[in-house]
C-alpha cells in the first residue's frame, strides 16, 4: 500500500467527531455550543500531525514532524490521547477556567478519539497501544468506501442535530434534510476519492 495515502479524508473524521459531540449533547454530556463543535473538529485532526501530507500539517506548517515520525504511529494511540487531553484540562485549568477544564478536556478527547476510531476501520489501522494492539478494518482510505462511510455518518449527524438539538424530532422532514445533507457531503468529496484513485 503507498504509505502517502494511509490517511483519511480530513472531512470524515471532522464529521464523525462533530457527529460523536452531537451524541455527547444529545445524551446530556456537553452542553450545545458552536465553539465546542469548532473544538472538536479541529481535535478530530490533530492525531495526523504525524502525516506531512495532511490538512493540519499543511494548515500549521509542521511538515517536518510528519517527516521525522512514523505516521499511525504514537500520535495515534491512546497515550497520546490521554497526553493532549489531560493538557488541555491542566491548561485551561490553570488559566483561571476551572469550570470549563473537564469540559475542554472532555471536548479535546471527544474530537481525538473519533480520529483514532475511524483510522481503526482501515485495512493499515492503528496501535492502541502504540506498538501493540492493533486494531483494524475493511475501509480502505480514500476510496469509495470511506465515501460510502462518509455519507451514512453524514446523515446521522444531520439527523442528531435536526432530531434532537433542533428540536424538530425524528419526521419525514429531518429524515429528507439528513439525506440531503449526507448526499451534499458525499457529492462535494467524491473529486477528493477520484485524485486519489488516479494517483
Amino acid at each position: 500500500m503507498r504509505s502517502e495515502e494511509i490517511y483519511m479524508m480530513w472531512i470524515t473524521h471532522m464529521i464523525f467527531g462533530i457527529f460523536l459531540y452531537f451524541l455527547a449533547v444529545h445524551l446530556g454530556l456537553l452542553p450545545y455550543d458552536i465553539g465546542y463543535l469548532i473544538l472538536v473538529g479541529l481535535a478530530s485532526l490533530v492525531p495526523d500531525i504525524d502525516h506531512p501530507r495532511s490538512k493540519i500539517s499543511k494548515a500549521l506548517r509542521l511538515e517536518k514532524i510528519g517527516m521525522m515520525v512514523e505516521h499511525r504511529g504514537i500520535f495515534h494511540s491512546i497515550y497520546a490521547l490521554l497526553i493532549v487531553s489531560l493538557s488541555t484540562y491542566f491548561i485551561v485549568y490553570y488559566l483561571g477556567y476551572p469550570e470549563k477544564a473537564f469540559e475542554m478536556g472532555f471536548l479535546v478527547a471527544i474530537g481525538y478519539s473519533s480520529h483514532m476510531i475511524s483510522d481503526s476501520l482501515t485495512p493499515s489501522g492503528i496501535c492502541w497501544f502504540y506498538p501493540r494492539g492493533k486494531v483494524h478494518g475493511p475501509i480502505k482510505t480514500g476510496s469509495y468506501g470511506e465515501l460510502l462511510f462518509l455519507f451514512i455518518i453524514s446523515y446521522f449527524l444531520a439527523l442528531v442535530f435536526l432530531a434532537s438539538i433542533i428540536g424538530m424530532g425524528v419526521n419525514r422532514d429531518s429524515l429528507l434534510m439528513s439525506f440531503g445533507f449526507s448526499i451534499l457531503v458525499s457529492v462535494t468529496m467524491e473529486g477528493e476519492v477520484i485524485v486519489r484513485a488516479r494517483r
